[in-house]
């Protein structure tokens, strides 16, 4: 896998709690070890998942994975495109 997007943009408020951003993050951060080379693109641009994220970025600051976040997915694949790992 060479890129990831989660696009929220379509999303107007994200029931998640901490504990659940805190597994996720260390699940991915598990898949980083064994998958190191992935540009992951997240897409939003509400206040509350802003938050969100923050915090799940908080958590991968030790990632191999180059995280960047984004107000549109055109945006993200403009990204994408100019930072391949391939």
């Amino acid at each position: 896998m060479d890129y990831q997007i989660a696009d929220f943009q379509a999303t107007d408020e994200l029931r998640i709690t901490e504990t659940e951003i805190k597994k996720i993050a260390f699940l991915d951060l598990a898949s980083a070890r064994s998958n190191p080379e992935v540009n992951f693109a997240i897409v939003e641009d509400v206040e509350e998942i802003l938050d969100n994220m923050a915090l799940y970025l908080a958590y991968m600051i030790d990632s191999q994975w180059d995280i960047q976040t984004f107000d549109s997915k055109g945006e993200a694949y403009q990204w994408l495109e100019i930072n391949p790992k391939r």
